[in-house]
């Protein structure tokens, strides 16, 4: 999780996974080049899409896939080959002007067929909460991420609401 930082807190900004347990966005960096390509195919977009209209934006993939390709409202802003062995960047990097809309990385294998997607879109203010529980044996835990979501039910990456739960049993 890495050494918090400063040293009272119990936050830390350091390593691949956040105190509650979820993935950062470089532990799919590591994943991509770790996990190899006879693991499960992923890719994996950053930054979340919402930005000021104009405002150029680093956009990255990382994905276990031999290249990736984004496209901005279904229009592709180029593909890109990625070098898993010694490629000074493995990941795909794209300067994109913020539009509304929605960005989406396609991952190809070798033979360029599609393997993987992820998709990002633009959001509107928080309307609504989405609990979602994990699936599988937990014993006598119960995991639920709870997120909030538009109008729409497209997830609010950058929300900051405040949300008290009261738990009994």
């Amino acid at each position: 999780i890495g050494e918090p930082t400063p040293y009272h807190s119990k936050n830390s900004y350091f390593g691949q996974i956040d105190t509650a347990g979820f993935p950062k966005d470089t532990f799919y960096l590591f994943k991509s080049e770790w996990a190899g390509k006879n693991a499960e195919p992923f890719v994996h977009l950053l930054p979340y899409w919402d930005w000021n209209e104009g405002q150029l934006i680093d956009v990255k993939a990382y994905s276990n896939g031999a290249a990736v390709e984004l496209f901005f409202n279904g229009k592709s802003l180029g593909y890109q080959k990625i070098n898993h062995i010694d490629g000074k960047e493995p990941f795909g990097r794209w300067q994109v002007e913020y539009h509304k809309g929605e960005i989406t990385a396609v991952a190809y294998d070798e033979q360029g067929s599609e393997i993987a997607r992820e998709t990002k879109r633009s959001f509107e203010d928080p309307s609504q909460i989405v609990l979602e529980p994990e699936t599988g044996d937990t014993g006598d835990l119960f995991f639920v991420d709870i997120m909030v979501a538009d109008k729409n039910g497209t997830l609010v990456e950058n929300a900051r609401n405040y949300i008290t739960v009261n738990v009994a049993g």
